[in-house]
């Protein structure tokens, strides 16, 4: 394996919960009186976050109030999201070859329990939730918390995400960054390796890097 400890993003990359994600924001602009398609919606959440697409659709004077519905619509939505399909055989393969898991999200601690849930909590070796009250990425404050707390090698270390946001808080922690991407549509963002499954991070050359 090229790395010794795999930094994990939530949404997107470990579990399949957009389709969730992008029906609650639907359903909260329509309160605000606003029509939107899930292609455009999905596509401005995943190329930037939440609160970027709220603050694009309503403003900033009613930024919050959108964040808020949609806060509580969406975990009533989101029931059992499962995990994509190579996430169990990759994150095992981490631990049987003598690496670490941990787990860094926006989401609340409604995390640790769908990996319970699916009998992947054992995999991890730490988490950060939004509850432990860190700047959200691309601020790499809760990187930098797990990698003080448990010694991490800043060159043993890698971030695994998603979206620009998450890339830009590994490099932002200076430690590597990969960029799980399955749609093609992200543009340009400076990740250290792409991947389209997560069975192919394993498959990283121990000493290269993209140009």
């Amino acid at each position: 394996m090229r790395f010794k400890n795999y930094i994990w993003d939530f949404d997107g990359t470990l579990y399949d919960t957009y389709g969730a994600i992008t029906t609650a924001f639907l359903e909260s602009l329509k309160l605000f009186g606003i029509q939107a398609t899930p292609k455009e919606v999905y596509q401005l959440i995943k190329k930037e976050s939440a609160r970027f697409a709220a603050e694009h659709y309503v403003g900033l004077e009613k930024k919050q109030a959108l964040m808020r519905k949609y806060q509580e619509i969406e975990p009533r939505l989101q029931e059992s999201p499962k995990p994509f399909h190579d996430a169990r055989e990759t994150l095992e393969s981490i631990v049987q070859n003598g690496g670490k898991n941990f787990v860094l999200t926006h989401r609340d601690n409604t995390a640790l329990e769908f990996l319970k849930q699916d009998g992947l909590f054992h995999c991890f070796t730490d988490f950060v939730t939004v509850a432990d009250d860190f700047p959200l990425k691309p601020d790499p404050s809760s990187i930098l918390h797990l990698m003080k707390k448990h010694e991490l090698a800043i060159d043993e270390t890698v971030m695994i995400g998603d979206r620009k946001l998450d890339v830009l808080a590994g490099k932002n922690a200076e430690v590597s960054a990969i960029l799980y991407d399955i749609d093609g549509f992200l543009g340009e963002i400076p990740a250290d390796f792409t991947v389209h499954s997560l069975a192919e991070i394993l498959l990283i050359p121990s000493c290269e890097k993209e140009d």
